[in-house]
């Protein structure tokens, strides 16, 4: 035994998981101890043990249904999210021409009344000018009368 009982250091592992062993001499493990069980396995451990046949080999057939089986899910999965994905373009392309309507309606109420505005001014100025051709014809019948009087008194 050692007088002065250390840690050892943390093996890593590539999973991230950090497997921490200590020598205490009061407890001796044994060497099957540490191995770990199936359920303490990671799935990739488990998929690794899964894909070996009988004699230790990987067993590539396997291997490749599961990739065939893996591909049909996300296959699967893509078509149904490219269908969301038109769904949503075509909901957009809606709301994208509902706005342009609300925009051009807007501009053409801004347009009209503009419009409005302009007939009412011109007829405002089209009462004016009748009033004013009225005042201008009683004004030379006026200045016609009075040239025969003055035309009277000067004979």
């Amino acid at each position: 035994l050692n007088p002065i009982q250390r840690k050892k250091k943390p093996k890593r592992r590539s999973t991230g998981v950090v497997n921490l062993e200590m020598d205490d001499p009061r407890s001796e493990e044994s060497a099957d101890e540490n191995v770990p069980l199936a359920t303490n396995q990671t799935p990739q451990e488990l998929k690794k043990s899964n894909l070996k046949s009988q004699n230790g080999d990987i067993d590539y057939k396997k291997l490749w249904e599961e990739s065939q089986t893996e591909n049909s899910k996300l296959k699967s999965e893509m078509s149904s999210i490219r269908s969301d994905l038109d769904t949503t373009r075509q909901q957009l392309e809606s709301a994208i021409q509902a706005s342009t309507k609300n925009s051009i309606s807007d501009s053409e109420k801004r347009e009209k009344k503009m419009l409005e505005k302009k007939l009412s001014e011109m007829e405002d100025e089209l009462k004016t000018l009748e009033q004013l051709k009225a005042d201008n014809q009683r004004l030379r019948d006026e200045n016609g009368a009075l040239i025969r009087v003055i035309s009277k008194l000067s004979k």
